[in-house]
Order: structure tokens, then sequence, then C-alpha cells
């Protein structure tokens, strides 16, 4: 669910370990379910408080912490990857977002810098 239709969500399965990936979107009924227990997901997260969410407007098409913390409660990955930051978040410090989701739900949450490689 983006402002662009062909954005889409992936599961790779690589030699036994699957990686999820959500592209852009909100959070929505069933969405996490398509990721329920996979080694590692890739999640876009744009913002730490999504400050157009409830206004209406198409920026709001993206993931906030509080959505990310809801995905991750259901899909259960062994490790989040945060990714796909806005200004906000990186003012808020993606690390710090980081810690704060992973308190949240229990799951090994880290914030990917560009161009960091992570074994799975």
């Amino acid at each position: 669910m983006h402002t662009d239709a062909t954005t889409i969500g992936f599961v790779l399965d690589i030699k036994g370990k699957t990686i999820g990936y959500t592209s852009d979107s909100v959070f929505f009924n069933g969405s996490a379910e398509q990721f329920k227990g996979c080694d590692l997901i890739i999640i876009n997260c744009i913002a730490y408080i999504n400050p157009f969410k409830n206004l209406g407007v198409e920026k709001a098409k993206h993931m906030d912490m509080y959505d990310v913390i809801k995905f991750l409660k259901i899909a259960q990955p062994k490790l989040a990857v945060l990714n796909h930051y806005g200004m906000n978040m990186l003012k808020a410090g993606p690390e710090n977002v980081a810690k704060l989701i992973e308190k949240q739900t229990g799951i090994k949450t880290k914030a990917i810098k560009d161009f960091e490689q992570i074994e799975i």
C-alpha cells in the first residue's frame, strides 16, 4: 500500500535462510503475516514519528517506528534491519530508534548504514 502501485515486498529463500523486504508501504492487516518467521527482515522505516499519518497526506504511505513495532510483534523475525530513513528519523538517530524498537519487541533490531553488510 503505497502511492506507487508497482512497489512490492518479497521474501527470498536462499540456502535455507529467509530474507524479507517490506518495500514502501503502510502497516495494514495481513501485511506482517506474509513475513512470519523470516531470518532477516529489511523494513523501510522512514520516520520516528510520521507527522503526516493522521492528515491524509500522501507522505503518510510509509511506516514509522510505531508501525514497525506492530509489524515485528506479528512477523517475529530473528533480525530486523531498518532502512530508508527520512529527515525526522535521521534527527532522532536511527540507532536510537532501533534500540527503542528492540526494547518494545524483544527482536534484535539494527539500523543499517549505507554500504554496510550483514551476515546471516
